[in-house]
């Protein structure tokens, strides 16, 4: 068996920490790893710690806003050690408050899945433009990965997992717009023609 490639390990490991997230729209995973490729945290976007999780008026947007911690910020608040010279590996682009983040860690390169990265949702363009211009004026790297992610990532709920043929069977994805698996493998919920596709 061939080893993968480290970025591949870390990418892998950002969509899987993701599927941590209680969010019912979006799922985005950190994960910061040093220069001798030891993970040094990983986060999830989701409520702070001891806060209640369970009140679901709190996921509801605009005021979800409030509440929640993005993946990047958590991921540094997790770290226990210094985070200069690191690297973190991210969904997409940074937002602005995330970037800045970044910034003020220590944190040198930025790696972002580029098809996540393109496809992410429209709301967030103006706020991770920023985080971008801010990032290359800090001299932080951005790079891209093109690649494929490891196929375990596969849609999960209540402690099963369920095989990707069956999801549209499933009355839990009623309601879901999008539901990432992995970047090959995204599920999309389409609500106007009741019926899941693959992407």
């Amino acid at each position: 068996m061939t080893a993968i490639e480290w970025d591949e390990l870390f990418m892998s490991m950002v969509f899987l920490v993701a599927m941590k997230s209680k969010d019912d729209n979006t799922n985005i995973g950190a994960v910061i790893v040093d220069n001798d490729n030891r993970v040094v945290s990983v986060g999830y976007n989701g409520m702070p710690r001891g806060v209640d999780d369970t009140k679901k008026d709190r996921y509801k947007k605009p005021g979800k806003l409030l509440w929640f911690a993005h993946a990047e910020r958590n991921s540094i608040y997790n770290a226990k050690r210094d985070l200069e010279g690191c690297r973190m590996y991210t969904n997409g682009i940074p937002c602005a408050d995330c970037a800045r983040a970044v910034i003020q860690s220590g944190i040198k390169e930025v790696i972002v899945h580029k098809k996540w990265n393109l496809e992410n949702s429209e709301r967030w363009k103006e706020s991770c433009n920023a985080g971008k211009v801010m990032l290359n004026e800090s001299g932080i790297s951005i790079r891209y990965y093109d690649k494929s992610v490891v196929d375990i990532l596969k849609p999960y709920r209540n402690g099963k997992v369920y095989q990707l043929e069956n999801l549209c069977d499933m009355d839990w994805m009623q309601g879901y717009e999008r539901i990432i698996c992995g970047p090959d493998t995204c599920v999309y919920w389409l609500k106007d023609k009741n019926r899941c596709r693959w992407k």
